[in-house]
């Protein structure tokens, strides 16, 4: 007989026990609790239940009425029977499977930071005046800003500067671009950002000459870092060119005087011109010259001359009364030490003769000048 001819009888038989034992169970479930439960003194194995409730807060007294009944609690999908000491949970975890290969490593990405450009800002260099003089008679008003020459640098070390400048008003946009590498920038401020360097907070022993402002250059690069560099300029307003250049602004002055007052002096001699009357042409009336160690801005420095009752005002523009010439300095915004000027008759006929002594009157900043008070012309 073939293992074909053995196995097919048995398995017939199989299924004929797994469907009689369907049929056992399904009419007991339709039976309820009317008896036959596992602890009915005239049940079987075969007559076991299993009862079905939503939590195990509806899971009835374990008592002798309930015991050995098998419960299945379907919000937690698992198994509980009541047993003499109280309902038990019935674990159906099997053991533990073997161990599965491992799994592909994950790929790894870097954070990278990105960094801000470096800049670099050097001293000022070459500070002056824009003058401003008058439309109608050509007289020197005063200064619409400053400028002055500065050295810059920057560079982004992980990708590119974008946009760049110079800031001067500190409201964070750029109002002159400047976007070279390195480069020696040509600035002008205007007056309106300057202030007197005595009016900051806390400056001690600054003399009110010294004007300040402060700027900063911004570099932008192409992640959106940016870096802004502050700078503070101090100069000496007298000294167009002479500048003290620190970010810091209460500072002492040794030996600089206070205010507006000078230890400067002068002196005032004869012209060689013979003074003579206005069909002679305008005359060269006086010769003077500085000394002490200030430079004197023409924009803070009044000379007026007079001859008897008759005053007149001395320009280093054409237009006024009396035209100041300069001979000798290296600054023209400024009366220097041991420096020479010439008074000359301007628009005003004011020595017709020899023998016209003038009165001669030097302020700076308001107050006067030590020198000579009057001068034979000849």
């Amino acid at each position: 007989m073939g293992k074909t001819e053995i196995l097919a009888p048995v398995i017939v038989l199989m299924m004929l026990m797994a469907f009689g034992g369907y049929v056992l169970m399904n009419q007991q479930g339709e039976s309820g609790d009317e008896g036959g439960g596992p602890n009915d003194e005239n049940s079987s194995l075969s007559e076991w239940f299993v009862y079905s409730v939503g939590s195990s807060d509806e899971l009835p007294d374990c008592d002798d009425s309930t015991k050995g009944r098998l419960y299945y609690v379907e919000s937690e999908s698992s198994f509980y029977v009541c047993k003499s000491n109280g309902w038990m949970f019935i674990d159906l975890t099997g053991e533990s499977g073997a161990t599965g290969t491992p799994g592909q490593n994950g790929t790894s990405a870097s954070i990278i930071k990105n960094m801000a450009p470096l800049v670099s800002v050097s001293k000022a260099q070459g500070i002056a005046g824009t003058a401003v003089y008058s439309s109608t008679n050509g007289s020197f008003i005063g200064y619409s800003g400053y400028n002055f020459s500065i050295f810059r640098t920057m560079v982004d070390l992980d990708g590119n500067i974008m946009s760049a400048g110079w800031d001067f008003n500190l409201d964070g946009t750029i109002d002159q671009i400047s976007t070279d590498a390195s480069s020696v920038d040509l600035i002008f401020i205007p007056t309106s950002n300057w202030v007197m360097a005595n009016t900051i907070l806390g400056s001690v022993n600054v003399p009110n000459k010294f004007l300040m402002t402060t700027f900063a250059f911004i570099a932008i690069d192409d992640d959106g870092a940016a870096t802004a560099e502050l700078h503070t300029l101090i100069f000496d307003s007298y000294e167009f060119g002479s500048e003290l250049d620190t970010s810091e602004v209460a500072l002492e002055y040794p030996g600089e005087p206070t205010g507006d007052t000078t230890l400067n002096t002068y002196t005032a001699d004869d012209a060689d011109d013979a003074a003579n009357d206005a069909a002679g042409g305008a005359d060269t009336l006086i010769r003077m010259q500085m000394t002490g160690k200030d430079d004197l801005a023409w924009s803070f420095v009044t000379i007026t001359l007079s001859v008897g009752d008759n005053v007149y005002t001395c320009s280093v523009t054409a237009g006024d009364d009396c035209t100041i010439s300069q001979s000798a300095g290296s600054n023209d915004n400024a009366w220097e030490p041991g420096e020479y000027i010439f008074l000359s008759e301007g628009t005003a006929e004011i020595c017709s003769s020899q023998g016209c002594n003038v009165g001669i009157s030097v302020t700076n900043g308001g107050h006067t000048v030590a020198g000579d008070s009057s001068q034979m012309v000849n």
